[in-house]
């Protein structure tokens, strides 16, 4: 032999070398890949985006439950309209000009107002006026019980002259109302509605008649003395990572649900807003919602939104704060946070890897099958 390395050796060395090369490579592109990831979204950013539940309009005039469609009835061949509307009465000639019900009473009070009916239709309108209570809704706004359920607050304060009354077509009808306090009213807000409702009836997908109310009126809002307290509290927050599946190096969104709560007496407005950060404090994301009008005393409700621009780095957390609006009260509301974490794993990244796990382990078995099968030793017996 001359000393030179074999034909098989020389090879072994070459694919050595190539696979250095090629797990060089990958390793190269993997890094920057996470590094030019991690640039992108390691940032701080923020937002103000429309609230998940906007805050709801005024129960009055300009709030109405469709009151204004045309009858299923003949008026001698022209559109019959029905629309109508109640409004807080005033005692000069520019009735309605109060937005709402207000009042501030003592337990064993007993209030002497007015409400205002308009008949802005083309036929007479039969209406039934009562009292309701409110409450928020699942998604957060102002809401009123439907007419079927009784009334056990402010609702069932109100009392009418006269429930049913026939409005003449484009005339108003003006109702005194009296509103009892009970002598053991509790302190705080107690609030509620009075509504004008007129029944129809209508057909389900099934075609079988069913009876609706159309119904449009007045909030009511009665502050009863006492001792007054201001709180509204962050519930339960579940926040969960949702990856964008095709394309798998992009940032998803974290889906945050939240639950509101109101334990104190008095309604109370404010903003949200919510802080997605990656671990220690990284990648930044801010939400910042538009106004809630009102959170009524004793009402909780949840609330969902989605985070955009999210970068997946393995873990994150969500905070979900609620400030309270500012108010002229010696009692001001606390701010309120809580928070969530949530698991979010880089698929893009992880791909990588595996892809370059596959390709070394094809690498390694091409080396192996590569090498020669060493000649069996013969044995010299001395």
């Amino acid at each position: 032999r001359d000393g030179s390395p074999s034909r098989t050796t020389r090879g072994v060395r070459d694919d050595r070398k190539t696979m250095m090369r090629f797990t060089s490579r990958y390793l190269a592109t993997t890094v920057a890949v996470a590094i030019a990831a991690f640039s992108a979204f390691a940032t701080t950013a923020s937002a103000t985006v429309p609230p998940t539940t906007p805050p709801a309009a005024p129960l009055d005039a300009s709030s109405t439950t469709s009151p204004d469609a045309p009858a299923p009835t003949d008026n001698g061949g022209v559109e019959v309209v029905q629309s109508w509307a109640l409004t807080p009465a005033s005692d000069n000639a520019n009735s309605g000009t109060r937005p709402f019900l207000t009042y501030a009473v003592t337990p064993g009070d007993t209030v002497k107002d007015k409400v205002t009916v308009y008949n802005f239709g083309n036929v007479p309108l039969t209406l039934n006026i009562y009292g309701v209570d409110a409450f928020n809704n699942v998604d957060g706004k102002f809401d009123i019980r439907p007419a079927a359920d009784e009334p056990v607050d402010a609702g069932a304060w109100v009392r009418l002259d006269q429930n049913l009354v026939t409005v003449p077509p484009r005339k108003q009808i003006t109702i005194p109302v009296t509103i009892t306090i009970p002598a053991d009213a509790t302190p705080g807000d107690h609030v509620g509605a009075v509504v004008a409702g007129v029944g129809v009836q209508s057909q389900n997908a099934e075609g079988q008649v069913i009876n609706l109310e159309r119904r449009t009126g007045t909030r009511l809002y009665i502050r009863v003395a006492g001792d007054i307290s201001r709180s509204v509290v962050v519930g339960t927050v579940i926040a969960e990572y949702r990856h964008r599946l095709l394309e798998p190096f992009v940032g998803g969104s974290a889906h945050v649900t939240y639950r509101l709560e109101n334990r104190g007496n008095v309604r109370v407005g404010g903003k949200v807003t919510i802080d997605v950060t990656a671990p220690f404090g990284l990648a930044k994301r801010t939400v910042v919602f538009d106004k809630i009008d009102e959170i009524l005393p004793g009402q909780k409700f949840e609330l969902s939104t989605d985070v955009p621009n999210v970068p997946a780095l393995m873990f994150g957390a969500a905070k979900v704060t609620f400030t309270p609006a500012a108010d002229d009260s010696d009692a001001p509301a606390a701010t309120s946070t809580s928070s969530d974490s949530f698991f979010a794993p880089p698929l893009g990244l992880l791909l990588l890897v595996l892809l370059l796990i596959v390709v070394l382990l094809v690498l390694r078995r091409r080396r192996l099958g590569s090498q020669p099968v060493p000649a069996p030793q013969e044995t010299v017996q001395g």
